[in-house]
């Protein structure tokens, strides 16, 4: 059952019981003014009845007037709801559409006497606060209708996306939290729009930058030249090794552990394969937390990328005061540029490398730097409690 089907059975209810309870009120105050007003008359009636049968006209007239009593003429279609007969006379009590009249008989004399205070309008006054009650339940229904509105808007944008469709949006010109609602859902789909479309953009630069190493590979087995298959396979490798970790990045909550960092610096150094000659390393042991897989990954992206793109070797590995650097000699790059996924670099090559060790230096928390120096790229990584936002 949809919110707008419920909001109605609610408001109907509502009516419903608001009638019953307004009803009940009313007939219940017209009963206990009809018991009062006659144990008034009947009281009244026996002083009433005495001046009239003296015939003190004067007293008895203002006996009337200070009982706010009118003598009128005969009424028709009323009830007798009291009566009752004297040796030389009767009282009797009419009603008549919640009103009631005071008959006096006395031998052949009869008088029919009404109590003007029952014009108080307060009958009036009644049915304008049931109708005003009424007013404002159906003001409401409107309002919490007019409210529901942008959420079924909403939901038909939903499916417009569910169906494909991107470029829906959700404008509401409003400062509450529907309006809160439909920023985020535009958030929401200009993000997913994005990440399609670098998800799409990838695919075609991971297309073309395997499409090289293979038609390398291709004409090494035509020349039966075994150094380029093996430097293209390499490639190849290097690249889906990456892109494959990149992805792991993304699904995997690191498994954190206190570890000491010549035990993290060890463990990277057995996975490179490198000359002693190519690197200096001083090494100042602490403690930190990392997940020591992905953290001796970064180092060897970081270390191969060092090797690689020197001008000099060795480069230098200097870990000390809770931080890494790694100083090689070469021009000044791009950083933020190249911590991009996928984003390439002068060379034409993907820095896929730079982008991991940012991903996995972001997802421990610590912080990821690069400075040139005197023609020096030095990469830093300071293992700080909580992270920075660069």
């Amino acid at each position: 059952m949809s919110i707008k089907k419920k909001l109605n059975i609610l408001f109907l209810a509502s009516i419903i019981v608001m009638f019953s309870i307004a009803y009940f009120i009313e007939n219940n105050n017209n009963n206990k003014n009809i018991q009062i007003q006659k144990h008034k008359y009947i009281s009244s009636a026996k002083d009433l009845f005495l001046l009239f049968s003296k015939s003190k006209k004067q007293e008895f007239e203002k006996k009337l007037k200070s009982l706010n009593f009118d003598i009128i003429s005969d009424i028709k279609n009323y009830n007798i709801v009291f009566s009752k007969n004297l040796t030389i006379g009767k009282i009797q009590i009419y009603k008549k559409s919640n009103k009631l009249y005071l008959f006096l008989n006395f031998l052949d004399k009869n008088i029919l006497l009404y109590d003007k205070s029952q014009d108080n309008n307060s009958e009036i006054l009644s049915l304008a606060l049931i109708l005003l009650d009424i007013v404002l339940l159906i003001f409401i229904y409107f309002m919490v209708l007019k409210l529901f509105m942008p959420i079924k808007t909403l939901s038909n944008k939903i499916d417009k996306v569910a169906n494909g469709d991107l470029n829906t949006k959700f404008n509401i010109n409003s400062n509450d939290e529907i309006s809160d609602l439909a920023n985020s859902f535009n958030k929401m789909i200009s993000k997913i729009k994005s990440l399609i479309e670098e998800k799409e953009e990838l695919i075609r630069d991971i297309g073309h930058e395997i499409k090289t190493p293979l038609a390398k590979v291709k004409f090494a087995i035509e020349n039966n030249d075994m150094n380029l298959i093996k430097t293209s396979t390499n490639q190849i490798d290097y690249f889906v090794e990456h892109i494959l970790t990149f992805q792991m990045i993304e699904k995997k909550n690191f498994n954190l552990k206190e570890v000491e960092i010549e035990t993290v610096i060890l463990q990277t150094l057995d996975m490179l394969i490198i000359n002693e000659d190519d690197i200096k390393l001083t090494i100042e042991n602490y403690t930190i937390k990392a997940d020591i897989f992905y953290m001796c990954i970064a180092l060897k992206n970081l270390i191969d990328n060092g090797l690689k793109y020197s001008i000099t070797k060795p480069i230098q590995i200097d870990i000390k005061d809770y931080k890494i650097e790694i100083i090689s000699q070469g021009e000044k790059i791009d950083f933020n540029k190249l911590i991009k996924p996928f984003e390439k670099g002068k060379n034409g090559n993907f820095g896929i490398g730079l982008s991991l060790v940012d991903k996995i230096i972001s997802n421990h928390n610590y912080i990821f730097e690069y400075k040139n120096y005197n023609n020096k790229n030095i990469f830093c990584i300071k293992f700080k409690t909580n992270k920075i936002d660069r």
